[in-house]
């Protein structure tokens, strides 16, 4: 997922969007990589961002909804909000990630 080209990352994004029934935008952002390995190290992304005027129950409460989904989604809350990064997914579990968002 580290070698994943922005290219690829919008398109999966794009993806996601198109095949959900969800209000959301593509946005650039980070992905912090490693951990003990590679602390503080970034590569550029982009991210389906749900804003939280557009779903019910506040951005904890989507949050909750999806990693409560078979399987677990689990994404990440930033400046008012819902953020789903795909350099965090792999590329089998997409359709994973949109039905998920089809229930939200």
């Amino acid at each position: 997922m580290v070698s994943s080209t922005k290219d690829e990352l919008k398109l999966r994004v794009e993806k996601w969007l198109q095949a959900a029934p969800i209000v959301g935008e593509i946005m650039e952002s980070e992905s912090t990589i490693g951990g003990g390995s590679l602390p503080g190290q970034t590569l550029p992304t982009y991210v389906l961002a749900i804003s939280e005027s557009h779903v019910d129950g506040g951005l904890d409460g989507l949050a909750n909804r999806m990693r409560k989904a078979s399987p677990p989604v689990v994404g990440r809350i930033d400046d008012g909000r819902f953020l789903l990064d795909p350099r965090s997914v792999l590329l089998e579990e997409d359709n994973d990630v949109i039905n998920a968002l089809s229930y939200i």
